[in-house]
């Protein structure tokens, strides 16, 4: 069962091109035979074909990365979804406890390894606590001269933020999954 399919990338960002694929990210519910069986646990997959890209998630790999500040997953949450459960609005309506000092770290991480300016602005975005995934129109040209960070120590204004330091809300996440696993494995 599919929880949420969200447009992810550049045409998420707001920074495509017309030559830009189509980025598109999908968190599904585990086959109960899996999370109560033996059958193998279903695993994170992508296909892309030049001009379609499409991420399949299941739901407790796609919270892991969430937990552990990932992009995909902290972007997925904060999107306005192309499809969406009921089960998905549980968690979506919690969005905002993981936003952390962790995260935006991992967004400056991945900004310092790909060169993307927007890996920057998300990092500076969440440090702020104006986190939004779609990039703010008068940051747009900023993408196109990098340079314009330079002497700004990210670092140090995620150090100083107000962002706490790491995902710290298991027992909520874990209600909300019994919730989404007693509705839809009859258990």
């Amino acid at each position: 069962m599919n929880l949420v399919k969200v447009l992810s990338g550049s045409r998420l960002y707001g920074t495509n091109t017309n030559f830009s694929d189509w980025d598109v990210l999908e968190v599904f519910l585990e086959p109960k035979e899996c999370i109560l069986g033996l059958e193998p646990y279903p695993k994170n997959t992508q296909v892309n074909d030049g001009f379609y890209d499409l991420r399949r998630f299941p739901l407790k790999s796609f919270l892991d990365l969430a937990v552990a500040g990932h992009h995909l997953a902290i972007e997925t949450l904060f999107t306005e979804p192309i499809f969406y459960s009921r089960e998905w609005s549980l968690l979506r309506d919690i969005r905002y406890l993981f936003l952390s000092k962790a995260a935006a770290k991992k967004y400056l991480s991945w900004y310092k390894n790909s060169g993307r300016v927007t890996c920057l602005l998300h990092a500076a975005y969440m440090a702020f606590g104006e986190f939004q995934v779609k990039i703010k129109e008068e940051d747009l040209e900023s993408i196109l001269y990098p340079d314009l960070f330079k002497g700004i120590d990210f670092e140090q204004v995620i150090k100083d933020s107000k962002l706490r330091e790491k995902f710290e809300d298991r027992k909520i996440l874990n209600d909300i999954l019994e919730k989404i696993y007693k509705k839809n494995y009859e258990i």
